[in-house]
């Protein structure tokens, strides 16, 4: 689970209720679910989704440069070039 699955499940009362059956209903109570498991937790998946599409994974504010002169699509990126994303 990830921060945001966490917290989306503390604001929305329904949805943890929905998180706990489904963890009980296809694990075992003195287990962790391991990713045997994932195919049988739908609710846990579908948040998870979604809290990925929502929220950036990648780390923003690093700076990114390429290693060698590029191109991408039409525009033409030199090795010197640093962006901050």
């Amino acid at each position: 689970m990830t921060v945001f699955d966490v917290l989306l499940a503390s604001f929305h009362l329904a949805t943890l209720c929905l998180h706990n059956r489904e963890l009980d209903d296809v694990c075992d109570l003195r287990s962790r679910p391991t990713l045997e498991h994932l195919s049988s937790l739908h609710c846990l998946r579908a948040v998870t989704h979604e809290a990925t599409r929502v929220a950036a994974i990648t780390p923003v504010g690093v700076p990114h440069m390429a290693t060698r002169d590029t191109k991408v699509a039409t525009v033409a990126c030199s090795a010197e070039l640093r962006n901050m994303l």
